[in-house]
């Protein structure tokens, strides 16, 4: 590994992007941790034209951030080109369009330190805040809990069981994950995969003798809620290669559930696709055992507005938690 400091590890922070103006929050959020990392990547993905690095390379003058284009498109292309370039212990990705609560690193390399006296490689996660597109509080996860299990059907119940139905993300998604530098290099993210593939890396990750996924159950970002589909992760018809993650992910019967109706049927729904959001949920019934919050999720995706869907849901919580 590479050298930490006097304090402990270092950490290079990752930021794919393709030059959406949300990128200077999501650099700045970095900037102000209360444990300041080593570097960031900024890395452009090479095939988008609006990346264009010109414009954002003076933009934090004597700053520790470097610029760099990815060759390769996309989110895994973007996010590989950063761990090769990076020169710290650790690696902690951000998304452009999120943006890290002040303690984040600080609270995670604390975890990380703890874990690594049991075993090689801890990789560290957090939940999240979810905000809308205008940075409106729309979901705050309860704290505590106990951390994810060691095995990788234990953790993805962590990640895709939903438990309230105002919850929409999957744990802080990549803007969450700490990881060694190292294991990203022994394990790299998957180069076939544009969708999911954070997920997909966590869970093979987790299966490593050598390797603990560990959730930090109190929120450490902000999380900025696409529509879903929208992303650069979620190619056009991406709804069945999500469909196609959740049956090879070894996903318990409730999750494999609660994944594809809050998670894959959204994806279709967003394109228009509503019959294959419908296939896709008679799926979720058929093959897993979805529980009542993604199920009413999932109705209220499909029969309403997503305005008065969010305020349903927001008097659903009230009433019956």
């Amino acid at each position: 590994m590479a050298d930490g400091d006097a304090d402990g590890p270092t950490v290079s922070v990752v930021i794919p992007t393709v030059g959406r103006a949300s990128l200077r929050r999501a650099v700045d959020s970095a900037l102000a941790q209360t444990r300041p990392p080593h570097e960031i990547l900024v890395v452009f993905d090479g095939t988008a034209p609006a990346a264009d690095p010109t414009p954002w390379r003076d933009a934090w003058p004597d700053r520790p951030v470097r610029c760099l284009v990815a060759d390769d498109g996309g989110p895994t292309a973007t996010r590989t080109t950063g761990v090769d370039a990076a020169t710290s212990t650790l690696v902690a990705f951000l998304d452009d369009d999120d943006e890290w609560l002040p303690e984040k690193l600080e609270v995670q390399v604390r975890r990380w330190r703890a874990e690594r006296a049991e075993v090689a490689y801890p990789v560290v996660i957090s939940l999240c805040v979810d905000v809308d597109a205008d940075g409106k509080v729309l979901f705050v996860p309860p704290a505590g809990g106990a951390p994810a299990g060691r095995t990788g059907a234990g953790l993805a119940d962590r990640l895709f069981r939903r438990t309230s139905l105002r919850q929409r993300t999957a744990l802080g998604g990549s803007s969450s994950i700490l990881a060694p530098r190292d294991l990203l290099r022994a394990e790299p993210l998957d180069a076939g995969l544009d969708l999911h593939e954070d997920w997909e890396w966590l869970l093979r990750a987790d299966r490593r003798a050598d390797t603990r996924v560990s959730v930090v159950e109190r929120p450490l970002l902000r999380y900025r809620l696409n529509r879903p589909g929208t992303s650069a992760g979620s190619p056009g018809r991406g709804w069945w290669d999500s469909v196609a993650f959740a049956g090879s992910a070894g996903l318990s019967r409730r999750a494999y559930g609660d994944f594809l109706l809050t998670v894959s049927a959204p994806i279709a729904a967003a394109h228009g696709a509503r019959r294959d959001a419908l296939r896709i949920a008679g799926t979720a019934l058929r093959r897993g055992r979805p529980g009542l919050p993604a199920i009413s999720m999932f109705t209220l995706l499909m029969t309403t507005p997503a305005g008065l869907r969010w305020r349903l849901g927001a008097l659903a919580q009230k009433l019956f938690g």
